[in-house]
This record gives C-alpha cells, structure tokens and sequence, in this order.
C-alpha cells in the first residue's frame, strides 16, 4: 500500500506482484521518464531522477526491512524470487 499509515496486514503476492516487488514505484519511474522524453522537460527529468534516487534508499533500507519483520520467512523467501524494479516475463508461482 502507499499508506505507511494503514501498512497492509497480509503479503499480497497476486497480480503484478508476481513479475516484480514494487509494481506503482516501476510504473511511476517509467511513467515520469517517458513524460521526460516525451515533452523534453528537465523539469520532469529531475523530478524523476530525485524520485528513482530517494526510493533507492528508502525501499530496501525502511521498506524492506519493515516487510522482512512483519512477514518474516514468506517475505525473505518472495524477495529472493521476485526482483525489485524490474517485472519477470514470467510470474513466480508463489508460496505452497
């Protein structure tokens, strides 16, 4: 979820989750990059590359480790399976 305040209670490992850990922050890096290219704005450029930037630290040094405490052996095992920033072709089966 991307409110920290209302953290979701259960791993959601369904869907996009299944090709890649972060599906919004991946869809909104490519989203701002192609508005970059696309309207050739440095401005936006800027803003994505302050965007990729803090979410380089912030997710595997607060979020992950958040996620490896709350769900434990299920999260370490999903991390190890599923990669980050970039979607897989094909979807990791999941927890048996």
């Amino acid at each position: 979820t991307p409110a920290p305040w209302d953290p979701t209670r259960k791993l959601v490992l369904i869907g996009p989750y299944r090709h890649v850990r972060n599906p919004m922050n991946s869809g909104a890096l490519l989203i701002l990059l192609s508005e970059a290219i696309f309207f050739q704005s440095w401005s936006i450029f800027f803003w994505w590359f302050a965007f990729l930037i803090f979410n380089l630290f912030y997710i595997p040094l607060v979020e992950e480790k958040n996620l490896e405490d709350r769900f434990g052996e299920n999260y370490l095992l999903y991390k190890t399976h599923v990669p980050r920033w970039i979607p897989t072709v094909r979807p990791w089966p999941g927890l048996q």
